[in-house]
């Protein structure tokens, strides 16, 4: 599987969950820094190095970390 394959579906409103998606998927696939002016946004690739496990796991954890942050959702 490649991050390029990633899907995100929900039932719901077709329109707003289609630009959730859309965002979700654009955080997903956009490394970190380099984006000018923003160059937070994106996943960082640094975990390609380390064991298959682990780097599934950081990957996924810095996913969820930055759609949250994205979204003002962080305590």
């Amino acid at each position: 599987m490649q991050i390029s394959d990633v899907q995100v579906s929900f039932d719901g409103d077709s329109t707003e969950l289609e630009d959730i998606a859309r965002c979700v998927r654009n955080i997903i696939l956009t490394p970190a820094g380099t984006c000018p002016l923003y160059r937070d946004f994106g996943i960082s690739y640094d975990s390609v190095s380390h064991p298959v496990q682990v780097a599934m796991n950081e990957v996924s954890l810095e996913i969820m970390e930055k759609i949250l942050a994205e979204h003002d959702m962080l305590p």
